[in-house]
């Protein structure tokens, strides 16, 4: 078999793997390349040649990358930068690719996350409108440079209807995905500090709205330790936690990682980690996200286990970061007074 034809075989298995049937797939083909079922069904098979326009077309419309069949035997690896693909220029920009990203995981059988990370996913922030609005503003100001958040505080008004309504979706779709999450003590470091620089240079409007911000940053910790209690995720009330995906949490003093998130499903795996958080890098190289399961599987052995029968681990992991929540809200407190 020749390299060319090996590379067309590559790329047919990995279409075929994103359907339920190979009489899909072919259909699927036919029809992003304008052919007959016929002749489909002979470049599937690899009677005849896919030419190079034909690779272009299909790896589009798949969003397949032939790097990883062409370099499976080095030591490269190939992501994909979503600030690359489509930069983020508007609050909608960065909700429509974790939209994206959070409807394919839900699209394939088995799925399930693994969620190493230092700060409280943004998932979780998109159930508050005043956190979204206050996570966007840091984003908006810090990492997509967008200008007309320089002249203008934090305030709900910055975020419109539709902004909120995607952020809630993204939430929503959040508690329906099973994960195992892996968190740190510093994992409100990163909020915390954001909030407290804000509040000293007066970037809230109103200023009471920093201490809102922890407020709600204490509901957002006791709707987690309810959902490690139950070891279920929920969406507007626990009592629907039947209807949504397994949390299984665990904590670890010395693992020090940025945010990654490694997509395992019964026929697909992807890897995300932040880069330029909350921008990401992704890849499905199969190396990459084995090496990564092995890990997550290893880390998560040596953890503190904080879900369901754990109630002495989850009462002292939440009362430490609460107290560091209050602690913030008195010293705003008397920073406004």
């Amino acid at each position: 078999m020749t390299p060319k034809h090996d590379l067309q075989t590559a790329l047919i298995g990995e279409i075929i793997s994103k359907f339920s049937s190979r009489q899909g797939a072919i259909d699927s083909v036919a029809e992003i390349l304008s052919i007959g079922r016929e002749s489909a069904t002979r470049r599937m098979k690899g009677t005849t040649m896919i030419s190079p326009n034909e690779m272009t077309k299909l790896c589009q419309h798949f969003d397949i990358s032939l790097d990883q069949f062409i370099h499976k035997e080095s030591d490269n690896v190939i992501f994909n930068y979503n600030h690359f693909i489509q930069p983020v220029k508007t609050f909608e920009d960065y909700l429509n690719q974790l939209l994206k990203n959070q409807q394919l995981a839900l699209s394939l059988e088995g799925s399930k996350i693994y969620y190493a990370t230092q700060e409280v996913p943004p998932f979780q922030y998109f159930f508050y409108p005043e956190l979204t609005a206050f996570k966007l503003y840091v984003y908006g100001i810090t990492v997509w440079g967008m200008d007309f958040l320089e002249n203008n505080k934090c305030s709900l008004d910055i975020i419109s209807p539709e902004v909120s309504e995607k952020a809630m979706e993204c939430a929503r779709l959040y508690a329906l995905l099973p994960s195992v999450d892996l968190w740190s003590w510093g994992i409100l470091n990163h909020s915390l500090n954001q909030i407290e620089y804000m509040a000293e240079t007066d970037r809230f409007e109103p200023p009471e709205l920093a201490l809102n911000v922890c407020d709600l940053l204490l509901d957002l910790l006791n709707r987690h330790k309810l959902m490690a209690k139950l070891g279920k995720k929920f969406h507007k009330s626990s009592n629907s936690a039947d209807s949504y995906g397994d949390f299984y949490l665990h904590y670890n003093e010395l693992v020090n990682t940025n945010n990654t998130i490694l997509l395992k499903s019964e026929s697909l795996k992807v890897l995300f980690t932040t880069f330029g958080n909350p921008n990401f890098l992704r890849t499905m190289d199969p190396r990459t996200c084995s090496f990564f399961e092995k890990w997550f599987e290893k880390t998560i052995s040596r953890s503190v286990a904080i879900s369901v029968h754990s109630e002495k681990n989850r009462d002292y992991y939440f009362n430490r970061l609460n107290k560091m929540v209050l602690q913030l809200k008195k010293k705003i407190e008397y920073t406004i007074s």
